[in-house]
């Protein structure tokens, strides 16, 4: 039995969550494991979308985990970004 979580970020701009989904898109070929994959990254507007399928319940929790660090990350550099172009 395959298990599947969808998880969704909304953020602040549209330019935003085009940069994370450009960032994030290329991993979707390269992170393939025997128990886990993202099946699916979507943009709509504002929000970011990855599909996660795993083998079950220790590699899903294993793989959202590790999006949402991905996710946190990217979302922190764009906000750092943002701070330095303003002191500019």
């Amino acid at each position: 039995m395959k298990l599947r979580e969808q998880v969704e970020v909304k953020l602040p701009t549209q330019k935003a969550a085009k940069a994370i989904f450009s960032a994030i898109n290329p991993e979707k070929r390269s992170l393939i494991t025997e128990r886990s994959r993202i099946t699916q990254i979507t943009l709509q507007k504002t929000k970011v979308m990855i599909e996660i399928e795993a083998e079950d319940l220790t590699a899903l929790r294993a793989s959202t985990d590790s999006k949402l660090r991905w996710l946190h990350t990217l979302s922190s550099c764009l906000s750092t970004l943002k701070e330095l172009r303003s002191k500019e």
